[in-house]
């Protein structure tokens, strides 16, 4: 009831295929889920967010998700988009930003398309429409998100946990932020709506390491 009173499209989907999972454990019926998880659009686009799970470091991070049904353009782009968990109908992509392997700490910020920790769909704390769902803006989201992958590491931007203002540094929630700002799509001034710490959504990633004038 509160998924559906807010428009939370993410939190009904998982409610919908939560019943219907206890439905087919407990009923032997031909039931038949006409349920629609993109509520009538071929593309949603939230900002996913979950907690960091990691033994070296705890936090939150923030990344782009982008869902597609059937009758999507996108939908048999098997190089981008995965088989999401509710029930096989719809697929997604996730787009962020993380540090390179030398450690959690400090790096080279890296970005990423679906990138496994971002792919689990139950370690997200929740979701928030981004309200995209033009095949231009999705469209610009990747182009943006390869033209930093093009940039050779030394010319990245480089990585710390927690970005430090007194130094030009920057985190995944950095990246994600940054990679709306570029890609002109309104964010959110606190991934969780005023709960919870994003450290680093207030530094996003300036918008030439995407090939965008400021």
């Amino acid at each position: 009831m509160k998924a559906g009173d807010s428009n939370d499209l993410f939190a009904m989907n998982k409610a919908h295929f939560s019943a219907v999972y206890t439905r087919k454990h407990f009923y032997d019926d031909d039931y038949d889920d006409a349920y629609d998880y993109m509520h009538g659009q071929k593309q949603l686009t939230f900002l996913g967010t979950h907690s960091v799970k990691s033994s070296a470091s705890v936090g939150n991070h923030a990344g782009i998700v982008i869902m597609v049904s059937p009758d999507s353009k996108y939908y048999g782009d098997r190089k981008n988009f995965f088989t999401s968990g509710f029930g096989g109908k719809v697929h997604f992509a996730t787009i962020g930003g993380g540090p390179d392997n030398t450690g959690s700490w400090s790096g080279i910020l890296l970005s990423h398309v679906n990138r496994p920790d971002d792919i689990d769909l139950s370690n997200k704390n929740g979701m928030q429409n981004l309200h995209v769902s033009d095949e231009e803006k999705i469209d610009k989201l990747f182009a943006l998100n390869q033209h930093y992958m093009n940039i050779p590491n030394e010319k990245k931007a480089a990585y710390r946990f927690v970005p430090s203002l007194s130094f030009y540094d920057y985190n995944s929630n950095s990246y994600s932020h940054g990679l709306l700002k570029a890609a002109g799509i309104p964010a959110p001034q606190n991934p969780t709506g005023g709960t919870g710490i994003y450290p680093g959504w207030e530094r996003p990633l300036p918008g030439p390491y995407f090939g965008v004038k400021e």
